[in-house]
């Protein structure tokens, strides 16, 4: 991480060990509040610990609603890109992870393209960190 800039925290990837070992994640979470960072939970564990510990230790934290390709397919991943959509409607925000499969970013892309039309902006995931200070 030392050796580029212009980022605001952390993610995990294939971390659900870790995020439900609640004195690892402690330590992880101090360090990276300690350097002035975030971290986002992928979503891909329901045994995560990250917001209670985040809380606890006063880390910004915050955790995927979807994670959009957990099953690679295009009817899936819309059905999932659509369910973000809601989520966003409904809360204001919503973040979703993904792998950087061709299918997956093709997906995405075609969906993206006629969000503002429908009134949904894509953000920096640094907005979910914002909380009661967003507008």
């Amino acid at each position: 991480m030392g050796r580029f800039t212009g980022y605001t925290g952390v993610v995990n990837f294939m971390g659900a060990k870790l995020t439900a070992d609640e004195a690892a994640l402690t330590a992880i979470l101090r360090e990276i509040v300690g350097r002035g960072l975030a971290f986002l939970d992928d979503g891909s564990s329901s045994r995560s610990l990250v917001k209670t510990v985040g809380a606890a230790n006063r880390v910004p934290v915050a955790r995927a609603d979807v994670v959009l390709d957990r099953a690679p397919r295009a009817d899936l991943i819309d059905q999932e890109l659509a369910r973000l959509e809601e989520t966003a409607r409904k809360r204001g925000v919503a973040v979703g992870t993904a792998s950087a499969l061709p299918l997956t970013v093709e997906r995405i892309a075609r969906w993206a393209k006629a969000l503002e039309a429908r009134g949904v902006l894509l953000v920096p995931v640094s907005y979910a960190f914002a909380g009661e200070s967003r507008p």
